[in-house]
């Protein structure tokens, strides 16, 4: 089932992507409760996308008690690289984060909200809606695929984290779906 107004959803999604975007210009907390870039390994997603990391970059910063982490792993094709964030609450004030809170806002403000399984995955991936939200199951406490062709990426909530990953390339959306889940699962199994 649709519904029309995805202004919300679409907010909520471009604020944490330039939130994530302008931490590039501050310095790693040394509050960090968390190394994003050791969650997945560079081997990792050499394995996963079948080519070199040129370089592993990591920052992080606290926004509304929230710290939000980043570690973006450029490949020689800069298209196919993968983007890989963490939002926990911050170690110095983490009473007043409301991840969960954060979490309903984006994900269960009466947005479109469909089940992976409600259609096939070719018919899933095909539509040329944007900003479309796809429940996702048996990953983490909730999971959901959210964007468009273009700016898919995978939302994870786990043991008070959000995480998202995206990757970027020429594959097909399935494909990248799939390798999302794959990173997804490793590293909410490290966290």
């Amino acid at each position: 089932m649709y519904k029309k107004n995805f202004t919300p959803l679409l907010y909520s999604l471009i604020s944490l992507i330039l939130i994530s975007c302008t931490a590039q210009a501050q310095t790693n907390d040394s509050n960090t409760k968390l190394n994003n870039c050791s969650l997945i390994t560079r081997e990792e997603v050499e394995a996963i996308q079948k080519e070199p990391v040129k370089e592993i970059k990591s920052n992080s910063q606290t926004f509304d008690n929230r710290l939000i982490t980043q570690c973006f792993y450029q490949l020689t094709t800069y298209a196919k690289s993968i983007s890989v964030q963490v939002t926990q609450a911050s170690p110095k004030q983490p009473e007043k984060a409301n991840l969960l809170g954060f979490w309903k806002g984006i994900f269960h403000s009466g947005a479109v909200i469909k089940n992976e399984n409600s259609k096939t995955e070719e018919n899933k991936i095909n539509e040329k809606r944007s900003n479309v939200v796809v429940r996702v199951f048996n990953l983490g406490d909730e999971a959901f695929l959210a964007g468009n062709q273009i700016t898919l990426a995978l939302y994870v909530l786990k043991k008070n984290n959000i995480i998202r990953i995206s990757i970027g390339g020429a594959e097909k959306e399935q494909i990248r779906i799939q390798k999302m889940k794959i990173l997804a699962g490793k590293l909410i199994n490290r966290l």
